[in-house]
C-alpha cells in the first residue's frame, strides 16, 4: 500500500538497520549543523570559562580567540559562500514527463488517485480487519508468564 497509495517512503536502510528503524527520508541525507551566536556581553560573561577549558585541553588557538573577546563578535561573513564547483556543474533534475500516461511511480507518489479496483478492495476492509494487534492485557499476561512474574508487574 505504501508504495502505491499512502505515500510514505519505502526505501529501507542497509546493513541490518531496517530491523530497528523505518524507511529513509530526505532528512537522512542532510547534514545537521549547529550555529551559535553570542552578544558582546555573552562573550564577556562566558569567555573566562571558555579560556580556562581551552587552556586545560591544550587548545591554544581557541584560547587566544576567546581572549580576543569583542573581536569575535565583530567577525561576520561578508558574502554568502558559493557552492562547490562540482555542485555548480550539476544539471537540474527534470523528471521525464513527455508521453507518459497513468501513474508516475518514479516520483514515489500517485498523482491520479486509486484505480476503481483498489477503491473496491479498500471498501471491503472493515475496521476490525485493521486491528491485528492483540489487546495489551493479553500481551502483558504472556510476557509475565514468560518471565515468571505476576501480570500486574508487566503493566
Amino acid at each position: 500500500m505504501g508504495d502505491y497509495v499512502s505515500g510514505p517512503n519505502h526505501t529501507l536502510p542497509t546493513g541490518g538497520v531496517a530491523q530497528v528503524r523505518g524507511g529513509l527520508s530526505v532528512m537522512d541525507f542532510l547534514k545537521v549543523i549547529t550555529v551559535q551566536e553570542y552578544t558582546l556581553a555573552g562573550l564577556q560573561k562566558l569567555g573566562p570559562a571558555a579560556i580556562a577549558l581551552a587552556n586545560a585541553e591544550g587548545l591554544h588557538a581557541t584560547q587566544r580567540r576567546c581572549e580576543q573577546g569583542g573581536s569575535m563578535a565583530e567577525t561576520v561573513l561578508q558574502e554568502t559562500p558559493a557552492p562547490r564547483a562540482a555542485v555548480q556543474r550539476m544539471h537540474a533534475y527534470h523528471p521525464p514527463l513527455s508521453g507518459r500516461q497513468g501513474l508516475r511511480l518514479d516520483f514515489n507518489e500517485n498523482t491520479v488517485a486509486c484505480s476503481p479496483r483498489v477503491l473496491e478492495a479498500l471498501g471491503k476492509i472493515a475496521a476490525s480487519d485493521l486491528a491485528k494487534y492483540p489487546e495489551r492485557g493479553q500481551v502483558e499476561a504472556r510476557v509475565a508468564q514468560h518471565l515468571g512474574l505476576a501480570p500486574s508487574r508487566c503493566s
